[in-house]
């Protein structure tokens, strides 16, 4: 059930914008349902199915669940999420647009593919060690990307957009 049309297709939007597609759909072709391989120094780890399947993906996820698992980079079990995954930026989006992505995930098409267990080795497949992760390299929160009223429109939203949703710099630094 679609609640308001217009926030999915603004999330559809953002979506593209953050290129979610890139990470989350194998050469399956499954959109958003996950098993991309992501090979690191670390060990492989693979994408998750980010459609609204209820048993493999986000179906039974609340909007707060969404949010602080893009936010904090922790799951909706409470454990830490591994920081190839780019909360790091994500916490930049404002709340307006965390909706509206939500709102989308949630109207997709539903993906019926379980997510791979990531293959990597100790102690990086601890997940209580990003705690410690997180206080070297990602706390204190910074929150939601203010727009610098020094600057124009355009750069404040480029600015938006590359240190938040487009996560830029995941890739590129």
């Amino acid at each position: 059930k679609v609640e308001d049309p217009q926030l999915v297709k603004k999330g559809e939007y953002l979506a593209k914008l953050g290129d979610c597609i890139a990470c989350h759909t194998d050469s399956d072709g499954l959109a958003f349902g996950g098993g991309r391989e992501m090979d690191t120094p670390f060990g492989v780890f693979y994408s998750p199915n980010i459609t609204p399947n209820k048993e493999y993906g986000l179906g039974n996820w609340s909007y707060k669940d969404f949010e602080t698992a893009l936010r904090h980079g922790v799951r909706p079990d409470g454990a830490n999420y591994f920081p190839v995954f780019p909360y790091l930026y994500y916490t930049k989006i404002n709340d307006e647009d965390m909706r509206a992505l939500k709102a989308y995930f949630d109207a997709i098409p539903a993906v019926d593919k379980p997510n791979k267990e990531h293959d990597v080795a100790f102690p990086f497949n601890v997940r209580f060690f990003q705690y410690f992760w997180k206080m070297l390299f990602f706390y204190p929160y910074d929150g939601v990307h203010q727009d610098d009223p020094e600057q124009s429109d355009k750069l404040n939203r480029g600015e938006y957009l590359v240190e938040g949703l487009a996560h830029c710099g995941m890739c590129h630094t």
